[in-house]
């Protein structure tokens, strides 16, 4: 089994992550070798196109890139030489919503080699183009805010959100789908009589949840939360 060393090794010998088809000439005349970058991965709106890589600067303290499309910068990276470790991920930062990525340099950017002072820019696909098998096209996200009710648009929670349930319900990871958060309530039994009936005051003192919004549940107390743009 090819280890991911062996993989990232392998690479050096040839364009990947470029496409084949593009020629790693940069503006300057300057030919961007194979073993500066040996893999990398992008996720970006299926929106955009043309992916390449715009710009690649390696000092002798300092590698910073570029990702951009036909239409939009990326994703732009800095490091530091003395920290680069080649064959390991690093991640890289994003210049849009809905994007983000990371890279793995080869044993091109060598931290000994302090001489190495080359500025590889491009000017379009045809130069730099990335593979397309690495990059994940993902529709927009319909969410883009959450927003206390009566609050100002430009007032919204950011970076790590944690919903809190009150009283009989649980707000959890779904168990085997990531990206699905499941509201349950505590104890099923208590909002569902015999029959699938739905329970009343006189059927054990509690009062059931009968509708979110107006909408009822279905007779097994489903009610499907979808957001859209």
């Amino acid at each position: 089994m090819t280890t991911y060393i062996q993989y990232c090794n392998e690479n050096e010998g040839r364009k990947f992550p470029f496409a084949d088809a593009c020629s790693l000439l940069a503006n300057n005349g300057l030919q961007l070798p194979n073993n500066i970058i040996v893999d990398l991965s992008m996720t970006i709106p299926s929106t955009l196109t043309d992916v390449y890589c715009s710009f690649i600067n390696i000092t002798p303290y300092v590698v910073s890139i570029s990702l951009a499309s036909s239409t939009f910068g990326l994703l732009v990276g800095s490091f530091s030489r003395s920290s680069l470790i080649p064959y390991k991920t690093y991640a890289l930062s994003p210049v849009i919503d809905d994007a983000g990525g990371w890279i793995t340099f080869g044993t091109g950017v060598n931290t000994n080699d302090t001489n190495i002072n080359s500025v590889y820019q491009f000017r379009n696909y045809t130069r730099s183009g990335i593979a397309q098998k690495c990059i994940n096209y993902i529709d927009i996200l319909p969410v883009k805010k959450f927003i206390k009710l009566g609050d100002s648009l430009e007032s919204y929670v950011v970076d790590i959100v944690r919903l809190k349930a009150q009283g009989d319900l649980i707000i959890k990871k779904h168990e085997t789908d990531p990206n699905t958060i499941v509201l349950e309530l505590g104890n099923p039994s208590d909002f569902v009589g015999p029959c699938n009936k739905l329970t009343d005051i006189a059927r054990n003192g509690i009062v059931s949840l009968h509708s979110i919004n107006n909408v009822q549940a279905d007779e097994t107390g489903t009610i499907i939360l979808e957001f859209t743009k």
